[in-house]
């Protein structure tokens, strides 16, 4: 291999990575969960058509490409909304191309979208995702080299001894570079949200913000007795599409409503704040969770009829999040407060899920000596009793 071909695979690298730029930038710009992974996804699926059309030749005879790296990684970033869209250009591309290895070059495709997905969904519940699990997400998609099992036989022997295996140390150094690149964008993201979280409560609306609704609510749990809080009640306005297009952040995009409208329903009401991405979160008790098929529509009425003046009330979705055990809630309460991540792949939901639904068997709970969750959160109450007790 000599030094232009070595520039020319420097340089497809390079233009990949463009697509963390791109993410970055559209995840910035465009709010919520349906306008952005479509727009990433076509930038994806041109991007894939890109390095159809910039082939590398290493050796003679041999002419090997990209096109599947920004598949996968649609699959693992974007979500089904995202990985549609870019398979839908990429396929379209390859056909165009044609050759007797159209068939198997969109097999490739599409064994390599759904690798990225399954990768997603199986460590999705992690907060984060580092280099080895991007090393896992490389091998996970080289599986679309099983695509050339649609070449006549003769083609398919000459593949897997001569091209595969440049194209699988492609993958192994390719797609962990450009997903770390997107990882540190979604890192990003989360710190320029907390960095503007510099008002503790809305001087109008009244809501708690970012980690100062943590701090509160923390507080709160450890002044009451262990399990009065049990749950959260979580208010999201159906977002329009146009609406999210042309808005710059999903917190702009949201009707403004106060935090006092529901003083007469919810016995936590001063304590209602607003997570990372727009919705309005509020603590509520055992019994309030009980009875949250009833909350949900009174909640929805007041939301509604108290919308302040010039905006139109809409549709809002109001849900209830149960802690399964008290030491659980304040792990929850974090989770819903500062995570701010478009839920694109189930993230959000895995999450959620990993939390209130731990892996395992279902027994009788045995008493333990040491519950690190238990420990932190009563040790919690009783700096917040001590510091009280010395003011």
């Amino acid at each position: 291999m000599n030094f232009p071909i070595l520039m020319d695979m420097v340089a497809a690298l390079a233009v990949t990575a463009l697509l963390a730029e791109s993410y970055g930038a559209v995840r910035r710009r465009i709010a919520g969960n349906s306008v952005a992974p479509v727009v990433l996804g076509v930038m994806f699926g041109a991007m894939s058509a890109l390095q159809m059309h910039t082939p590398i030749e290493p050796f003679d005879g041999l002419i090997i490409d990209l096109r599947n790296i920004p598949v996968a990684l649609a699959g693992a970033f974007l979500g089904w909304r995202g990985l549609v869209p870019c398979l839908l250009i990429a396929m379209a591309v390859r056909f165009e191309i044609g050759g007797v290895g159209m068939v198997s070059g969109l097999w490739a495709m599409v064994i390599a979208g759904l690798a990225g997905m399954i990768w997603c969904r199986k460590l999705a519940s992690l907060p984060k995702r580092n280099f080895a699990m991007l090393l896992l997400l490389a091998l996970a998609m080289s599986t679309h080299l099983l695509g050339a099992l649609a070449l006549p036989r003769d083609l398919a022997v000459w593949f897997y001894t001569s091209a595969a295996g440049p194209i699988l140390i492609m993958n192994l150094i390719t797609v962990p570079l450009i997903g770390a690149l997107l990882e540190r964008e979604n890192r990003r993201i989360l710190a320029e949200e907390a960095n503007a979280d510099i008002r503790a409560r809305h001087p109008h609306a009244g809501f708690l913000s970012g980690h100062t609704l943590v701090r509160e609510i923390t507080n709160s749990f450890a002044a009451h007795p262990l399990g009065a809080l049990s749950g959260l009640l979580v208010i999201e306005p159906d977002r329009s599409v146009w609406r999210s297009l042309f808005t710059r952040s999903a917190k702009s995009d949201l009707p403004e409503v106060e935090a006092k409208v529901f003083a007469n329903d919810l016995t936590h009401w001063q304590l209602a704040g607003r997570s990372a991405d727009g919705k309005i979160i509020i603590p509520i008790t055992q019994q309030e969770c009980e009875i949250i098929h009833r909350l949900r529509p009174t909640v929805r009425a007041l939301l509604s009829d108290h919308a302040l003046d010039g905006q139109t009330p809409l549709y809002w979705d109001v849900s209830g999040i149960e802690a399964n055990d008290p030491s659980d809630f304040l792990k929850l309460v974090e989770r819903a407060a500062l995570t701010s991540q478009p839920d694109w792949v189930g993230r959000t939901k895995a999450l959620r899920s990993a939390l209130l639904n731990p892996k395992g068997p279902t027994h009788v709970r045995r008493s333990t000596l040491f519950n690190p969750d238990e420990h932190e959160a009563l040790f919690a109450k009783a700096n917040f009793l001590i510091e009280r007790g010395r003011s």
